[in-house]
């Protein structure tokens, strides 16, 4: 597990991505499936920090693009490969999709990060999308059903260092 501190102007750059991506879809009425019982902004700064803090871990580019859709399936490109952030407040909780389809799952690889603080954030893991595939499964707590795939399932986040290579 990898501790990131987001800086002050990774803080100010996540609360301008979560205006331009919360703004437009507050005002569409456009809920997200929150399980948390937190804002629409709140969800959005928190998920966009995991983005940020696993950008920098890997020293790439953060997603700036905002749509009433959200992003295309993954949040950024690491190595080559296409990759879905997932922010959890407690450590331990599961990497769930917005679906209970995991066939809607469209990165390469699924990444777990924890929020311990607003600028401290864990990179617990990485998961292939053949293993989410095969180790996930229904749940339903108490928002709807989702596919959610185990922590224990998990390997180390420099993994997809590896995975990139290999799929060169």
């Amino acid at each position: 597990m990898t501790e990131v501190v987001l800086s002050p102007d990774d803080l100010s750059l996540v609360k301008r991505i979560a205006a331009a991506r919360n703004d437009p879809k507050e005002f569409a009425g456009v809920k997200s499936k929150k399980i948390r019982n937190v804002s629409e902004e709140q969800a959005h700064i928190d998920g966009i920090a995991a983005e940020v803090a696993v950008a920098r871990y890997f020293n790439v580019e953060p997603d700036m693009s905002s749509g009433l859709k959200g992003d295309n399936g993954y949040d950024l490109v690491i190595f080559g490969l296409k990759c879905e952030v997932k922010c959890r407040e407690r450590f331990g909780y599961d990497f769930a999709l917005m679906t209970a389809n995991p066939n809607e799952f469209k990165a390469d690889v699924g990444i777990l990060v924890y929020r311990m603080a607003a600028d401290t954030y864990y990179l617990y893991g990485a998961i292939r999308k053949e293993s989410l595939l095969e180790k996930g499964e229904k749940k339903n707590y108490g928002h709807g059903e989702r596919w959610i795939v185990s922590p224990r399932y998990f390997t180390g986040v420099d993994a997809i260092t590896w995975w990139g290579r290999q799929s060169a």
